[in-house]
């Protein structure tokens, strides 16, 4: 799979972005760099690029393919853990490996116009979804630790903060009464943290790692012209692989109040993507994709659901 999206269009190109000589923003996320850097001064993948044709007669693009797959590996199992703490009946577990795979394909190669596979996309859609597991088990110090990395790779991780903060809003309900106020303060801290981390860390990519030139084109005003263009409907209905629609018409059958709280994220992060990203690309939605694939089970399962006490219980566990 990883080989059939390499076989699309890369942005950034992984020789200039290990140099440094990338556009903004592609150059400005610099966990790949070092990776990068290694697979082009490696000896032995440029031995084996050399007897390849195509994509993988780069060597950058080694690490692409193999960062991309076990991307998709751990943001499965991710997603089907989430899966099965949050179903009552458990009858779709089978559906969500799948459903992420054919997400993930369509949103790299089901398009009417261009659209390019990024080297950080699947390692974020990692980062993000081990973010929201994360903060759904209340590791959120583990998730203050995640945080940085996941904003070296892409400043999408600022999305863990909102999802942080709706894991955290039942936290205190096993608390007694007099260690409430300290577990606030100690909420409201990692809250402040990540977003401290965040304003620094994107600050010093863009000072130290400036790229040449821009390639931030997309504007409010450019996006809604790409809203009323019917070419780029395709494009924008791809987002997650177009698994939105399912959570969307049916988020009543989520029954778990905590798990569909998570809803919130979807308005927001479109919010966002309409001032600093381009709707016409669905990649800017991949972090979103195992989330939206289980949410997408947990609504498909629900007709044939009984209301047994033994479901309804492991319904409302959170």
């Amino acid at each position: 799979m990883s080989g059939l999206m390499i076989e699309s269009k890369i942005l950034p190109y992984p020789q200039r972005y290990s140099e440094g000589r990338e556009k903004a923003p592609y150059q400005n996320r610099i966990l790949m760099i070092p990776v990068e850097r290694w697979a082009y001064h490696s000896q032995t993948l440029a031995r084996v690029a050399s007897h390849r044709i195509g994509p993988f007669r780069d060597p950058g693009n080694y690490p692409v393919a193999v960062l991309g797959f076990l991307s998709i590996i751990g943001s499965g199992l991710l997603a089907l853990n989430l899966y099965w703490k949050t179903t009552a009946k458990g009858s779709l577990g089978w559906l969500i490996y799948p459903a992420i795979l054919m997400a993930v394909v369509a949103t790299y190669t089901l398009h009417v116009v261009s659209n390019n596979l990024s080297l950080y996309d699947l390692p974020s859609m990692f980062l993000f979804t081990l973010g929201v597991w994360l903060a759904w088990e209340r590791k959120f110090w583990w998730l203050v630790l995640l945080f940085p990395i996941a904003t070296l790779n892409r400043e999408t991780s600022l999305f863990l903060i909102p999802v942080a903060i709706l894991m955290q809003k039942d936290d205190d309900t096993a608390r007694l009464p007099e260690k409430r106020p300290l577990h606030r303060l100690e909420q409201f801290s990692q809250i402040v943290l990540m977003a401290v981390m965040w304003v620094v860390i994107t600050r010093m990519e863009k000072h130290y790692f400036p790229g040449v030139g821009s390639d931030e084109t997309y504007t409010p005003l450019n996006n809604l012209r790409i809203m009323r263009n019917p070419v780029y409907w395709p494009n924008m209905l791809a987002a997650t692989g177009f698994l939105w629609v399912i959570p969307a018409f049916g988020w009543r059958r989520i029954h778990n109040p905590r798990f569909r709280s998570l809803l919130l994220i979807f308005p927001l992060w479109l919010a966002v993507m309409l001032f600093r990203g381009g709707l016409s690309e669905s990649r800017v939605f991949t972090e979103l994709i195992p989330l939206t694939a289980v949410m997408a089970a947990l609504v498909l399962e629900e007709p044939s659901l009984s209301t047994s006490p033994h479901q309804t219980l492991r319904t409302n566990k959170a």
